[in-house]
């Protein structure tokens, strides 16, 4: 299993259009990496931590939950889609 917690802070400066590309692309030149090396022995699991900031605020939320339509959301998702296309 490869457990993914690697990225550019979210909390660390304002999220501008500048930051918002410079998160995701330290995701996803993370999750690149990962293939990479580990391309001819994947292992069967890989955990993304993402953000729960993905789906719409509730009092109860799990993965079933809806995805919301925010900026943070879409980051969030964005990451989670390469992260099941690896």
């Amino acid at each position: 299993i490869i457990v993914n917690l690697s990225g550019e802070a979210i909390d660390k400066y304002p999220l501008t259009k500048s930051r918002l590309k410079k998160i995701l692309s330290s995701r996803i030149d993370t999750l690149e990496i990962l293939k990479n090396k580990y391309s001819n022995r994947l292992p069967n699991h890989l955990l993304q931590a993402s953000a729960t900031g993905i789906y719409i605020q509730g009092k109860n939320i799990d993965e079933n939950s809806s995805i919301d339509n925010t900026v943070y959301s879409n980051l969030c998702y964005e990451i989670e889609k390469k992260a099941k296309n690896n």
